[in-house]
């Protein structure tokens, strides 16, 4: 799957398949969007799904139709936040570049997440078990070089440049949409690193 970390600033480039199911699109609907994270609900009939922008649903709808698939319609963003609950299958693709700080609890450890989107990621995307608690349990925890903090290096723009590697952390394998991608989240954390394997998919 393909995610990326968006900056707080407008970046123009060619938008890739953020929060597509697979890695198949057709160069068609290539279009350019900006890289500021405001988020719309879509609905296609059977499943609600958030995407980044507009502009992001606006070019996974042209590639469903190409397809033949049934597109998604804008529908209100309470419904995608209910969806979001209950819905398995649904996973963050894109978090955005800003830090509204969450503690996290995951058996006797506790962590600090730049947001909530963050925590859910950790759990959907690299299988982990982290429980959203009270703020004030993190304040009192000691500050590891671990835990996220604004000011750190790890969150760093990346652009949306399109360009795969395949990386491995000891267990599983995992597509980043480009290598510095792949440094933010190696960065971010706090157990096991990813290391490139080759460029392209995995």
């Amino acid at each position: 799957m393909k995610y990326f970390l968006w900056s707080a600033v407008t970046i123009f480039a060619i938008v890739n398949v953020v929060g597509a199911k697979n890695s198949d699109f057709d160069p068609r609907c290539l279009r350019a969007c900006t890289a500021i994270y405001r988020p719309v609900c879509g609905f296609d009939g059977k499943q609600y799904r958030i995407f980044a922008s507009e502009c992001v649903m606006a070019f996974e709808n042209c590639n469903l139709l190409l397809k033949s698939q049934k597109a998604f319609q804008k529908t209100l963003m309470s419904f995608c936040q209910v969806e979001e609950d209950f819905d398995s299958d649904f996973c963050p693709e894109v978090c955005p570049l800003l830090y509204k700080p969450v503690c996290g609890s995951y058996g006797d450890i506790k962590k600090i997440f730049p947001n909530e989107c963050e925590l859910k990621r950790a759990n959907c995307k690299f299988g982990e078990a982290w429980e959203k608690i009270n703020m004030d349990i993190c304040r009192n925890i000691s500050f590891k070089s671990e835990l996220i903090d604004p000011k750190k290096k790890c969150l760093k723009p990346c652009n949306l440049n399109w360009d795969p590697i395949c990386a491995f952390d000891g267990e599983k394998y995992f597509t980043f949409g480009n290598r510095c991608d792949m440094e933010i989240q190696t960065c971010l954390r706090s157990e096991k690193n990813w290391t490139l394997i080759r460029k392209g998919e995995c």
